[in-house]
């Protein structure tokens, strides 16, 4: 689940025990529960998207050996899940897990938050959507829970914006 902002700052998590993440770098160190995506030019002095190890009781890492940067500009909001706005993105292949899937996005003021769903081992052809179980909640089916997992995550992300 992530949410990205018209300035081309972005936010995601990503759960370290589902199968299709564990083989993402920083999953693979000792203590990671999650990862953190970020790309926040302000605070990181770049416009790449960073990776970060999280532990299971939200502890960023600070140390440069959990920290993994892409090496090129993520821009956000030229993203497809990002210009979609409302809806299913195209199919295409997930960067950090090298997986066919789209994303489902909810725009808001001032930006978009997304929710990818996999079709492993359906891969570009119709079939059922299944959930990462990335997500913190568990997503029922359908497209109106994807809506409420996503208004879940913007009252998150509102929340620690706040404080």
């Amino acid at each position: 689940m992530y949410i990205g902002f018209d300035n081309n700052d972005f936010y995601g998590v990503l759960n370290c025990g589902v199968d299709v993440n564990k083989n993402i770098e920083v999953c693979t160190k000792a203590g990671s529960a999650y990862v953190a995506l970020i790309r926040n030019q302000a605070v990181l002095q770049s416009t790449a998207r960073k990776t970060f190890a999280l532990t299971a009781d939200g502890v960023m890492s600070e140390t440069a050996l959990d920290i993994t940067s892409a090496t090129t500009e993520y821009a956000t909001t030229g993203r497809a899940w990002y210009t979609n706005g409302n809806g299913f993105s195209d199919y295409y292949l997930f960067a950090a897990q090298g997986v066919y899937g789209r994303t489902y996005s909810l725009s808001f003021m001032g930006g978009v938050a997304g929710s990818d769903t996999l079709n492993e081992p359906c891969k570009r052809v119709s079939c059922d959507n299944i959930i990462t179980p990335s997500t913190s909640v568990k997503v029922v089916n359908g497209v109106n829970s994807l809506k409420s997992t996503l208004i879940v995550a913007l009252i998150l992300a509102i929340i620690v914006l706040l404080f």
